[in-house]
């Protein structure tokens, strides 16, 4: 359809360049809790430094790849780096009484 109405699904919502919610919500964090610890001073340098460090950081990469990120190095530490259901299982018993195969994941 072409109505106007119907907004495009790869278009990205930005502030500044920041994709929301992650980047923008989190220099805005950055912001409000600097401001309750530092003087706005270094709140201020502290800020900027974070929006450049996430606008190189996002430099060459698909839209919203911090947001993909994210919940991947969350997973990552979840499963302690083994990602498949299978990977994360528990070895099965090995039945001794028969013979091992090629397709067997242990050799005695």
């Amino acid at each position: 359809m072409s109505a106007p109405v119907y907004r495009n699904l790869d278009a990205m919502s930005s502030v500044a360049g920041l994709a929301l919610p992650y980047e923008a919500g989190l220099v805005g964090l950055t912001f409000v809790l600097g401001t309750a610890w530092l003087p706005i001073g270094p709140t201020l340098v502290l800020v900027f430094s974070l929006y450049v460090a996430i606008r190189l950081g996002n430099r060459g990469h698909h839209p919203g790849y911090l947001q993909d990120l994210l919940p991947f190095l969350l997973r990552r530490a979840a499963g302690a780096g083994r990602f498949s259901a299978a990977a994360r299982a528990r070895p099965a018993p090995v039945f001794p009484f028969a013979p091992m195969v090629a397709r067997d994941q242990r050799q005695p």
